[in-house]
């Protein structure tokens, strides 16, 4: 930073964001290296909000700094103090809706902490984070509904009733931050919708009735929380995410879809969701069927107080903006789907074909993979963690039903499509010829790997243990003599490349295909 304003631009405040901030401390240590290197005025020291302890603490977490007076002086000649806040990993670890009441409550703290400590003549910088996928803080109604969803009336009215300034700021970003700016006339709309939003008359600044029941969003919401973070927890929920990861879908973003520190030279097991991140962890879940992200816990929440939940749904605009969200999900998922693809690792569904098969030698390579994939034993782990999805999600059928239209269809044919495909795999794959280990690998190894989607690098290896062409005669020995004997060394596997290696290859290029047409259809095209 103190480079950037030596040589760039010394005028304009830098945003310094400080991720997953969960002590008063953290932002006083970024305050004295930032008076260290002589950047202080060029700083926006910003604490992000997004895991359910910071959520606990939020508040705290700034009200310890402002005990310091170095603080209270840096924020009063800065004149505003700038918070951020993730729908996209609150999501993944409490679950979408509740993160939106939790996020909620929290800028409503902050509204009552600046004015306990006087703060009032500060502006405050409320900035949101979020993605363009159902679930991770966008909307899938309008425009408007995504900006009134951030920034609930109600709460607005908290901070224009102290007399505190507010500066809403909303990130476009992925796919959703070309799609609105795509051509003059979207950008005039999209610019239009936002500024009749900031200054326009508002239809909804009436009271609304979810907040005259304190005890029912705060009982509702907190179940959703305690339902999610448990899930979260549950190893076999893990397994799931880690099922094929990412390899459905072409690498997105400059980031890499695992942590630094889950880095390795070999596919290591998912064994907490926070080893993903919050795009990754959504898509995976669009691309197996279910969002669990913004459904799960909805179901127990609402049986609790079934008829309060029907009132509020239908007479809250906030509440059912929330809901919106999970009727958008709900249209998109069927967990039918997802157990299509955990029946993948199941050798029932192997042995149950192979009886079926007319082909004797289709019947030996689906018998193959019943002893593959029991000795991966993916399948009892999964199929416990979608019978956990199922008893939520069928309570929550009681209340909400999937829409029957042309867009669930073609979802559900795209899951289709893409489960065949991958079945095509999985009986291609068997058919790669035996060898001894080589480059740290056996066979057993490489049909693993290609189950679980990992077919580029597998096929790579492949190619080096049977080359496609093998060293030229005259590099394996020239004796004088005529000879019709070949070396293995100086075979080519032709016929492998031909009828196995390749339509491996493009096999696996129509599933990640299809995955991109899921991303169109569901509105997740970061």
């Amino acid at each position: 930073v103190a480079q950037m304003a030596k040589f760039i631009d010394s005028a304009t405040p830098i945003r310094f964001l400080i991720a997953e901030t969960e002590t008063g401390f953290t932002l006083l240590a970024a305050l004295y290296y930032a008076r260290l290197f002589g950047v202080e005025q060029q700083l926006e020291i910003s604490p992000l909000f997004e895991t359910e302890e910071a959520f606990e603490r939020g508040e705290r977490v700034i009200e310890e700094a402002l005990r310091s007076a170095h603080y209270r002086e840096y924020l009063a000649r800065l004149g505003r103090l700038a918070v951020q806040f993730g729908y996209s990993d609150s999501g993944r670890f409490v679950g979408q809706m509740a993160a939106t009441f939790r996020i909620e409550r929290l800028r409503l703290r902050l509204a009552q902490l600046l004015e306990r400590h006087g703060l009032g003549n500060l502006e405050i910088i409320l900035f949101n984070t979020h993605g363009d996928s159902i679930g991770r803080g966008g909307h899938p109604i309008s425009l408007d509904d995504r900006l009134r969803y951030l920034a609930p009336a109600q709460n607005r009215a908290e901070f224009s009733n102290r007399g505190i300034r507010v500066k809403e700021e909303v990130s476009f970003q992925g796919g959703d931050g070309f799609l609105p700016w795509m051509t003059p006339a979207a950008a005039i709309a999209t610019t239009a919708r936002i500024v009749d939003f900031c200054f326009g008359a508002d239809a909804e600044s009436g009271a609304d009735p979810i907040y005259s029941a304190p005890d029912f969003a705060s009982e509702f919401f907190a179940t959703v929380q305690q339902q999610f973070a448990s899930l979260v927890r549950d190893a076999d929920y893990a397994a799931l995410l880690g099922l094929f990861g990412t390899k459905m879908l072409y690498r997105t973003g400059s980031r890499p879809p695992e942590r630094a520190d889950e880095q390795r030279n070999k596919p290591e097991a998912i064994e907490h969701p926070g080893q993903l991140r919050a795009i990754p962890n959504n898509a995976i879940l669009q691309q197996t069927g279910f969002l669990a992200n913004t459904l799960y816990g909805i179901g127990v929440a609402a049986a609790k107080d079934p008829e309060m939940f029907v009132v509020m749904r239908a007479r809250s605009p906030r509440f059912r903006r929330a809901l919106d969200l999970v009727a958008a999900a709900l249209d998109l998922s069927d967990l039918e789907v997802m157990r299509a693809y955990a029946h993948i690792f199941d050798p029932g569904l192997w042995l149950t074909n192979s009886g079926r098969s007319r082909s004797a030698g289709r019947a030996r390579a689906l018998r193959e993979l019943a002893k593959l994939t029991e000795r991966m034993a993916r399948h009892e782990r999964v199929a416990r963690v979608i019978r956990r999805l199922q008893a939520d999600h069928h309570m929550l059928l009681e209340f909400m039903q999937p829409a029957d239209n042309a867009r669930r269809r073609r979802v559900l044919l795209l899951h289709g499509l893409k489960l065949a495909l991958m079945q095509r795999i999985a009986v291609l794959a068997v058919g790669t010829p035996y060898f001894s280990p080589q480059q740290g690998v056996t066979r057993d190894d490489l049909l693993a790997r290609i189950m679980t989607l990992d077919v580029p690098g597998t096929v790579e290896i492949l190619t080096r243990i049977f080359p496609l062409q093998g060293p030229h005669a005259g590099d394996v020995g020239d004796f004088g003599e005529a000879s019709s004997y070949q070396p293995e060394s100086a075979m080519s596997y032709a016929v492998e490349h031909r009828t196995l290696f390749d339509p491996l290859s493009q096999l696996y290029e129509f599933i990640r295909l299809i995955g991109s047409a899921l991303n169109h259809e569901i509105g997740a095209v970061g």
